[in-house]
């Protein structure tokens, strides 16, 4: 469990695991799937924290939850991935005989307080505007187009915000 809590945190913190292993790279699709299981966590706990904050009718007030249940659906198709991608950027094996609800409960629980925890009350609307555009997307488009906003905003030769190769 201190392992899994440990390859969580690395997770949490791209520049650490980037230091600490920095040849590795995931592909566009691993990134791309990769968002798609963080995306449920952080559009709930954003919706937790925005929803008061927003005016009614607002998407993060309750339409939010069937593209959350939509991204969750395809997250648990490629949850098996999941495991060999934080392996990957983490550079440590996952922990045998955890349960995959466990892991998946875990993580989400993780990802979604690291997101909401700098979420400010000024950023909602914006954040609200992000959710509902993307919402008509099917889950794989979503976890790609962040996968590539994540990768254009690397190609400027700053340190990449998360190692995604270049070459695919």
């Amino acid at each position: 469990m201190i392992r899994l809590l440990a390859c969580a945190a690395a997770l949490l913190s791209a520049e650490a695991a980037i230091a600490a292993n920095p040849s590795p790279c995931l592909t566009r699709d691993e990134a791309g799937n990769l968002f798609i299981f963080i995306a449920p966590s952080a559009i709930e706990a954003a919706a937790l924290r925005c929803g008061p904050t927003l005016p009614e009718g607002a998407y993060l007030r309750g339409a939010h939850a069937e593209l959350v249940q939509r991204l969750r659906t395809e997250a648990n198709r490629n949850q098996a991935g999941l495991r060999t991608i934080l392996a990957k950027i983490s550079g440590e094996d996952m922990p045998e005989g955890i349960r995959d609800e466990t892991f998946r409960g875990l993580m989400e629980d993780v990802m979604g307080a690291e997101f909401s925890k700098d979420l400010s009350p000024q950023s909602c609307p914006a954040v609200n505007s992000l959710a509902l555009a993307l919402s008509p997307l099917p889950a794989r488009n979503i976890g790609i187009l962040i996968a590539s906003i994540i990768e254009l905003a690397g190609s400027d030769g700053k340190e990449d915000p998360l190692p995604i190769c270049r070459a695919n």
